[in-house]
């Protein structure tokens, strides 16, 4: 009977012991994601980067206008990127990096164009893309 009561506490100590390394480790593994990102503008795949969706003059944007910007991430973690605001908009967009390499990251619209026609936004480094709006 004493061994049978050995065997189970150390059954539950090896358990308990596996299962706070894993979840320890687990983590570890999420506290190197919410460091920053390390990455560089891809230029050959924002060579002809244009915008996605409709602006109008004079109206709020949505989430539905977007512009997919070529990077090549050298070290996963958080990033964040913005542009000047051209004309009532800018673009935005933040999130993580799960994976290193060439990959595209997502900017959303915001802001009320106040003229119609073409407006060309610059991201760091240089890069830009251009955005139509439409006359109300």
């Amino acid at each position: 009977m004493k061994t049978f009561r050995l065997s189970l506490i150390c059954f539950a100590l090896v358990s308990f012991s596996l299962c706070f390394s894993s979840c320890s480790k687990k983590d570890s593994h999420d506290n190197d994601l919410t460091g920053q990102a390390t990455y560089v503008l891809d230029d050959e795949a924002n060579a002809n980067l244009v915008a996605s969706g409709k602006l109008v003059q004079g109206s709020v944007s949505d989430e539905s206008v977007t512009a997919d910007v070529g990077i090549n991430a050298v070290s996963t973690g958080a990033w964040e990127v913005s542009t000047a605001f051209v004309d009532g908009v800018s673009f935005y967009g933040k999130g993580i990096l799960h994976t290193t390499g060439t990959q595209k990251i997502r900017l959303h619209a915001k802001g009320t164009p106040t003229k119609s026609g073409y407006i060309t936004l610059t991201l760091h480094g240089g890069t830009q893309f251009t955005v139509e709006v439409t006359a109300n």
